[in-house]
């Protein structure tokens, strides 16, 4: 059966929880489970040229809200009558794509749902796109849910 494991990446935005209410129906019309990651982008401080350090008390303080914040879609899934899992990941280093593909290869995902701001143009080469990275970087098939037409 196709799409029995679902993986959602939920940073709390609007465009994220678009997209996993989106995989939530997907879920419930499929009987899939679903596994959602959350990804914490510690941002190191320059200490000194070449030399960066990460703040142990802003660590923590971001890992407590990605706890919320996987507790908020986890709640929002079950509202579904899906069952799901969560899990917490840093990006340090390879950054959020590389920890999804990650994830997606761990729990043996055979889909992604990943919520997008769909910019375009100047917007996107200067804030990047996550879902762009996800999309060349996994073999898993990736559903990208483009949270201004999910809207209308």
């Amino acid at each position: 059966m196709p799409f029995q494991r679902i993986l959602v990446p939920v940073d709390g935005s609007a465009p994220s929880l678009i997209g996993l209410a989106k995989a939530a129906e997907l879920a419930h019309a499929l009987g899939a489970r679903i596994f959602l990651l959350h990804v914490t982008e510690p941002n190191p401080l320059t200490v000194a040229p070449d030399v960066v350090a990460y703040s142990p008390a802003v660590v923590d303080d971001l890992h407590e809200a990605g706890r919320d914040i996987l507790a908020e879609a986890a709640a929002r899934v079950k509202a579904f009558g899906v069952d799901c899992e969560s899990s917490q990941s840093d990006a340090i280093g390879p950054g959020v794509p590389a920890a999804v593909v990650a994830e997606a290869r761990r729990v043996n995902a055979d889909l992604i749902v990943v919520g997008t701001h769909g910019r375009t143009g100047l917007r996107r080469a200067l804030l990047g796109s996550d879902a762009e990275a996800i999309v060349r970087e996994t073999t898993v098939p990736v559903m990208l849910v483009h949270a201004a037409e999910a809207a209308r």
